[in-house]
């Protein structure tokens, strides 16, 4: 399928690289959701310098030490893991911090800490209550908040006692803006102290699920009423309220930046900034995620997050300007998984969303973000055609293509009339072409167009609703295979126009996975580890054993490599398994992951040998060494575009195309591309004593292949930025010197992501087109922060 593609554009790596197979020294690392449980739905986030905690519902509690970047599960003594899980962490200052959440038995799950989070100790004289608000003015004055209970402590949480708010019912929210005044809201209104929770006020008849003091006046709070959501502001401290109206704009949980600049969310996840207190907004960062942004916390002037459910973290480094993705992936239900090469791929899923990979996994953000966590149609299957074409087929007549490798996507529109009716269920698609493919799914109905999906030609349709497609596979314009809900593969040999029936041997069962490696041979999969290959098209299968394979698990995903090699992949208990003899025998490749949230759907193999799986709870699993942040792309060995006159350079040398000292200019790079802490260093050698050009682009040109430019190629395309021009001597340069800005600044780079960069240098001796310049190779870089 979509693997001959990218061996056709990787012809030079295929023949002097082994088959794929795993290397030595590769391991399994986790790619998605980070962090991680995939269960992880943030609800509160706190700092202690760069030692931060995250909490959120129905898990423990995650702690980073590097100021957000990476995040691990934080064992306190005492209750870990409970049935609703830590609700709110805060800190006074860089010490002092505390942890509530749900009781657990006869006993709390709240801790505080004197040492900035290093140690946690129970406080035992709290109530034992399900507890979710908490707020500290001091290191020592605080108050924590339960269905019907308020405490507060003067004493760092060593000791509570209750308070009367004025009513019985449950706390949503609370904020105090110092130690008299403050604001609680409880079931249908906002409730008011001026003497520190010794009596209080109702304010406002709209109850609200967040608050947030902005300066000493002004308060915001997002309320709700029998008519819906809305947005409330007062600049009196909280005696008097008004509503913030944003027509068509849902605001919520805000999050207070300075005295004047603060940040908040929408249902939508879409973010909204203010720097009048909140009197006026305008809209910062949209993620079409149909999800709630649970609120956030800045921890300087310009660093900040917001936390969004279904695992996502957002940050920014500009005070609320510009956002990106701090978290890798989502918690929801990947269903395919596809790559175009070692460094580019998709993962679909649900809810129609798709994530993007350009960095071998590093990163894996919403490229599609559509989904819900109410729901949605799901994108059930994924194909590729390098090196940027790619379809997407899935329930309810979702369809969608790309032809810029997931950068952007179109909506196709679904086939029309019998059975149908553009809203069918569309569970397998297989394109040999941008423009020729096939779709298959509920009906047994088949599909065929040769304009992308402009149009569609209904080829086949065999039953009734209950009747459908789980796979299917074409190797080239008339060969194609489909499994489904009848015991056996649909076969064709003339591109669909008709199609024979050929069952498994026995009671083979309704096969999950077909993929084949030409027009013979091939694998077909199933549940309760049933296997089985054909070496004459389909026509008979024979069954095959893997070891310790049985009922329970269950293969419904494969890739077929060649004729002798194939990868399967379970639902059950993520596994992966491996033949590189025809199936004579098979070995498994043991994941470290084998838990309640492993459940592999999807399965890409590259040529080199890496190994990515997709499935359950948002899971993404690597297979391979680690990626690495620097890599070469577009080199002039006529692996991509041809150089313009025949001057390639050495294969697997990593150079551009040879110039006139009768090779080609390397660009390499050393030191750690991080924003924050950018050691980054660019060096070109091979070149003439000439002037060199180093610049930066935000794409590999032509997905990496590359194009003729003077003597060399083009590698870098999107927004290009000079970084400088330098002098050669010896044959190299480099950029920075010890005198220039790094590369991150000379570059903006000011969030995350893929930069390429190239070096373009003079080369006046007559040699190859009337041009007097070259380039080195290209080379894409992940910065990270």
């Amino acid at each position: 399928m979509f693997q001959r593609f990218i061996f056709a554009c990787l012809v030079a790596i295929v023949l002097s690289a082994p088959s794929s197979r795993a290397q030595g020294g590769a391991s399994w690392q986790r790619q998605s959701p980070l962090p991680y449980p995939p269960q992880l739905n943030p609800q509160s986030i706190a700092f202690s310098g760069s030692r931060g905690f995250l909490v959120g519902a129905n898990t423990g509690l995650l702690e980073t030490t590097d100021g957000g970047i990476t995040w691990h599960e934080r064992v306190l003594t005492g209750p870990l893991l409970n049935e609703g899980g830590y609700r709110r962490v805060v800190f006074a200052d860089a010490l002092h911090g505390w942890l509530v959440g749900q009781k657990v038995s006869w006993t709390n799950a709240c801790f505080r800490t004197v040492d900035g989070g290093v140690t946690w100790t129970q406080m035992s004289s709290i109530s034992n209550s399900d507890w979710s608000q908490l707020d500290f003015v001091t290191p020592t004055h605080g108050w924590a908040g339960a269905p019907g209970i308020l405490q507060v402590t003067n004493d760092g949480g060593a000791t509570w006692t209750t308070q009367n708010y004025g009513s019985n019912v449950r706390i949503d929210a609370m904020d105090f803006v110092d130690g008299n005044v403050g604001v609680l809201s409880t079931a249908g209104t906002l409730r008011r102290t001026q003497n520190g929770g010794q009596t209080w006020t109702v304010v406002h008849g709209h109850e609200s699920f967040a608050i947030e003091w902005v300066n000493a006046t002004t308060v915001l709070a997002s309320t709700h009423s029998f008519g819906g959501p809305d947005f409330a502001r007062s600049t009196d401290a909280g005696l008097t309220w008004q509503t913030i109206d944003l027509p068509g704009v849902d605001l919520q949980n805000p999050v207070r930046v300075d005295a004047t600049t603060v940040i908040a969310g929408t249902p939508d996840a879409d973010l909204y900034r203010s720097t009048d207190a909140g009197a006026t907004w305008q809209q910062v960062w949209s993620s079409g995620l149909a999800a709630n942004m649970n609120g956030g916390k800045f921890t300087s002037a310009t660093d900040g997050f917001v936390l969004v459910a279904g695992n996502v973290i957002l940050r920014t480094l500009d005070a609320g300007l510009t956002w990106f993705h701090a978290s890798n992936g989502f918690a929801m239900e990947f269903e395919d998984e596809k790559m175009f090469d070692a460094r580019r791929g998709l993962v679909c899923g649900g809810g129609g969303t798709i994530l993007r990979t350009e960095d071998a996994g590093r990163t894996w953000i919403p490229t599609r973000p559509g989904w819900t966590l109410s729901g949605g149609s799901p994108l059930i299957d994924l194909s590729l055609v390098a090196p940027s074409f790619a379809f997407a087929s899935g329930d309810h007549g979702t369809l969608v293509k790309t032809l810029d490798a997931g950068l952007t996507w179109q909506a196709v529109a679904a086939p029309t009339g019998y059975p149908n009716g553009g809203t069918g269920n569309y569970s397998a698609c297989s394109f040999v072409s941008p423009t020729e493919g096939w779709m298959a799914g509920q009906y047994l109905e088949i599909t065929h167009t040769t304009d992308g999906g402009a149009t569609w030609n209904q080829q086949f349709v065999g039953g009734s609703s209950a009747d459908g497609v789980y796979d299917m596979d074409f190797v080239d314009a008339q060969n194609g295979w489909i499994v489904g809900t009848f015991g056996g593969v649909l076969r064709t040999v003339d591109g669909g126009s008709t199609w024979v029936f050929f069952a498994f041997p026995g009671n083979g069962p309704d096969a999950r996975a077909v993929d084949f490696a030409n027009t013979l041979v091939g694998w077909a999969a199933s549940i309760h580890g049933w296997i089985a290959r054909t070496t004459n098209g389909g026509v008979t299968w024979t069954q095959q054993s893997i070891p310790g394979v049985g009922f329970g698990t269950h293969l419904e995903s494969i890739q077929v490599i060649s004729p002798t090699e194939c990868w399967a992949a379970s639902v059950s208990g993520g596994r992966v398994f491996h033949t590189t003899n025809g199936g004579s025998s098979w070995t498994e490749l043991v994941t470290p992951f084998h838990d309640d949230y492993d459940g592999y759907t999807g399965i890409a193999v590259t040529p080199n040998g890496d190994v990515w799986v997709a499935g359950s709870g948002g899971v993404i699993s690597h297979y391979g060494s680690v990626p690495s942040a620097v890599s070469d792309t577009c080199v002039g060995d006529g692996s991509g575009a041809s150089c313009p006159c025949g001057n390639a350079s050495p294969v697997g040398a990593g150079q551009g195309c040879a110039n006139s000292l009768g090779f080609g200019a390397r660009l390499a790079a050393t030191g750690t591309p991080r924003i924050l802490s950018d050691t980054l260093v660019l060096s070109g050698t091979n070149m003439p004593d000439s002037s060199a050009l180093y610049f930066q682009g935000t794409q590999a040109l032509s997905f990496g292949v590359g194009a003729v430019f003077g003597d060399g190629l083009r590698c870098t395309g999107g927004s290009v930025i000079r970084l400088a021009t330098v002098s050669n001597t010896g044959g190299g340069s480099q950029y920075p010197t010890a005198s220039s800005p790094s590369i991150h600044q000379r570059g903006l780079v000011a969030t995350p992501g893929l930069r390429v960069y190239q070096v373009w240098y003079r080369n006046a001796a007559p040699f190859c087109t009337p041009s007097t310049f070259n380039l080195t190779n290209g080379l894409a870089v992940s910065w990270s922060l």
